[in-house]
């Protein structure tokens, strides 16, 4: 039947009944224990499997004319996921030339959107139907749909939807490690091949995509959060998507990635310039200003609300009043007579207000050339003027650093 409206209905009906009324594993003689619905159920099962062997073997099939053989399919799973079982070769092989199609689409004028929209619909709901079957699946078969199938669609697709339908899928495989899905789910190795390739082709395919982006992302750092695969081979390939977990432009993912990234060394401002400096390779941020998290690292072991200071005292340059201080007394005279420095800072704070905003002209020059000449006791008077000033700032300055917090 062409008609969606009348499929879906079918599809409802045949849930709510198989739900109710199951029906028997594909090692059993018959389709149903019940008698009634013997007929249907073996109606049902000749159904999907002819609309599947039809569409595999027709050299121009169009994809959405499986669309109600799978929502068929998907009534008899829907309370028991092992029914496609019985289908799995025949099912596995319509799957692969549906990619294939996807990928590759027949342009006909006028239908070739709505098409590839039916299509990519179709997709996703045969890898979910399939997601956990790989237990069944000759090793050919589980081979071809990780590194043939999921890793085409994720290196070819043009839709975003059907990317984020493969990152839901990784998703659930990685977070699922009840010791019953062992055999439901990839290994390791099969788990990193997917993983390198989204990190390879989602951001450079993808980049103004953020919810698709982002969904990786925070799969990622599951996998840096997963105790099982800390220092794994695995997180070590993913670096390079860890990096870009810490410039990722949504605040929520990036503080996660800091997190984990700050919990991974000692809070000690040497190991971490050390690891800055001399252990990680930013290489894989070299067209960002990745200087930023290098920052961040070092700031994040500092105490908050503690004055900034030395840790050496030896280290700390003395102030111009301090310089004049350790002065012969006779030079401290002639500069006094000069200068008219006062000795208490903050008399001088108190003086000269106006003169605070002024414009420093740090040449003592006799006068200006340009204007009338000037005459000694005037000069020497000016220069006196802009040493107080400057001896004045200098101190208001160091009085400020004293105020400066960490945090």
């Amino acid at each position: 039947c062409g008609n969606t409206k009348v499929v879906r209905a079918v599809h409802t009906l045949l849930s709510r009944l198989m739900s109710i009324f199951p029906t028997e594993p594909s090692t059993s003689s018959v389709a149903s224990k019940y008698e009634e619905l013997e007929s249907l159920y073996a109606a049902v099962g000749k159904v999907i499997y002819e609309g599947l062997t039809n569409y595999e073997k027709a050299a121009n099939a169009n994809p959405t004319q499986l669309f109600g053989t799978l929502m068929i399919l998907k009534s008899a799973c829907s309370n028991n996921p092992s029914y496609i079982d019985r289908l799995i070769s025949i099912f596995m092989r319509s799957l692969q030339k549906m990619v294939r199609d996807h990928l590759n689409p027949q342009s006909t004028p006028g239908t070739t959107e709505t098409n590839a929209a039916g299509t990519s619909e179709l997709v996703i709901l045969s890898l979910d139907l399939v997601k956990t079957r790989l237990a069944v699946m000759s090793m050919e078969m589980r081979k071809n749909f990780i590194q043939v199938i999921l890793t085409s669609l994720i290196e070819k697709s043009t839709d975003a939807k059907i990317v984020r339908a493969v990152v839901k899928i990784v998703e659930e495989w990685v977070k699922n490690n009840s010791p019953m899905a062992v055999n439901q789910t990839p290994t390791l190795r099969e788990k990193s091949i997917l993983l390198v390739k989204m990190m390879t082709y989602i951001e450079k395919r993808f980049p103004e995509d953020l919810e698709l982006n982002g969904m990786f992302l925070d799969l990622v750092n599951d996998v840096y959060r997963d105790e099982n695969l800390s220092g794994s081979e695995l997180t070590a390939k993913l670096e390079p998507a860890f990096l870009a977990g810490l410039r990722c432009p949504q605040n929520h993912i990036r503080s996660k990635f800091f997190e984990v990234f700050d919990t991974s060394m000692k809070h000690r401002v040497y190991e971490r310039l050390l690891y800055v400096t001399c252990s990680q390779n930013w290489e894989a941020m070299g067209n960002h200003f990745w200087i930023k998290q290098c920052i961040e690292l070092l700031l994040a072991v500092c105490e908050k609300n503690t004055i900034v200071g030395t840790s050496c005292q030896g280290a700390m340059l003395p102030s111009i009043t301090n310089v004049i201080n350790l002065a012969d007394s006779h030079d401290r005279a002639a500069f006094a007579m000069v200068a008219h420095v006062k000795q208490e800072p903050r008399e001088r704070e108190n003086s000269e207000t106006k003169e605070e905003d002024m414009e420093i002209d740090i040449e003592l020059a006799p006068g200006d050339q340009s204007g009338t000449p000037k005459n000694k006791e005037q000069a020497e008077k000016d220069a006196g003027n802009q040493l107080h000033m400057l001896t004045n700032r200098h101190d208001k300055f160091l009085d400020s650093l004293r105020e400066v917090k960490t945090g």
